[in-house]
């Protein structure tokens, strides 16, 4: 359960850091 929750963290700061690249574009 731990490992699923850090793996949808690590997805979230991915998401994150492409909508930040997005914005920046």
């Amino acid at each position: 359960m731990r490992r699923r929750f850090t793996q949808e963290f690590k997805v979230q700061a991915v998401e994150k850091a492409l909508s930040q690249c997005d914005d920046v574009r």
